[in-house]
């Protein structure tokens, strides 16, 4: 049986032996009723290792809103199809990924619009549910956060990422068939692996942007995180959280790595270095980042 009838036959088994409340009103009647004009829902687009628990913390300090990092289920597995479904085009991926994301979500949002408070979402497996979401809810908004590629390939190397032995591998994207890395892929280092995951992740949320408006979409340069710049995304996203409350956020880092060993960027080795400015350097640039 597959994930997603596993998922499906337990929401619809709540339902039946009531531990699952108030399951008659669907999501499309609540967007049909114009409650998400008013409590538009938001879901946060990234590679991970970027600040997304740190996020949940300081966004849960504004009024009206249910933040989740890691709603069960996370979609860890099946975000991996989802994008394979969306980069290969596959035609029964609309109607999967819809069916795949409201069995997943659908009671959170109707929970959270319910009692009037806007849904946030950080968690990054949401990220290539991107476009089912805005065609269930074309007033979502969503904020991309990127980070230094650098930093992140650094983050994934001290985790042990691409060499099978992390927890999450299996949920990994890895080269289909047509990508021009396929090929080079068993012989790719782990530091291009993680490099090529930060450049398909980070191009397919460029790709979603181009069909949303700036009303609908915002961009987040991690590694500038400051005061003033959360209270840009506030601002955009209609929150108010006080000037003291993100000081005291910013100044208590969450989820900070302290195990593995990887060097700095400046003392990386020519390989790997080009390795990353060949995979992602361009889009690298774009985003203001120098290699």
């Amino acid at each position: 049986m597959s994930t997603l009838k596993k998922i499906y036959n337990r929401v619809q088994d709540g339902i039946e032996y009531g531990w699952i409340k108030d399951p008659t009103v669907h999501i499309e009647n609540i967007v049909d009723s114009g409650i998400f004009e008013d409590l538009k829902p938001v879901f946060f687009l990234s590679t991970g290792r970027c600040g997304t628990l740190l996020f949940t913390k300081l966004l849960s300090n504004a009024q009206g809103v249910n933040v989740f990092h890691d709603p069960i289920p996370n979609l860890s597995l099946q975000s991996k199809s989802a994008w394979e479904m969306n980069y290969t085009q596959q035609v029964m991926a609309t109607e999967t990924l819809r069916d795949l994301f409201l069995a997943s979500r659908e009671l959170f949002l109707y929970k959270t619009a319910r009692y009037g408070k806007r849904y946030i979402e950080t968690n990054r497996n949401i990220t290539f549910f991107a476009p089912t979401i805005k065609e269930i809810i074309p007033s979502a908004q969503f904020v991309h956060i990127h980070r230094h590629p650098a930093d992140f390939i650094r983050s994934g190397m001290r985790r042990g990422w691409y060499t099978g032995a992390h927890p999450h591998d299996q949920g990994r994207l890895t080269p289909v068939s047509g990508d021009p890395y396929a090929d080079r892929w068993p012989t790719l280092s782990s530091v291009g692996k993680i490099a090529w995951l930060w450049e398909m992740t980070n191009a397919f949320i460029d790709t979603f942007s181009e069909s949303l408006g700036e009303e609908n979409f915002l961009r987040f340069n991690f590694d500038e995180l400051g005061v003033e710049s959360v209270q840009k995304m506030l601002g955009y996203l209609g929150l108010q959280i006080s000037t003291n409350r993100i000081k005291k956020a910013l100044l208590k880092p969450v989820n900070i790595q302290k195990t593995g060993e990887f060097p700095t960027l400046d003392k990386w080795s020519h390989e790997d270095r080009d390795a990353m400015i060949e995979i992602c350097g361009e889009r690298a640039s774009k985003y203001g980042y120098e290699l």
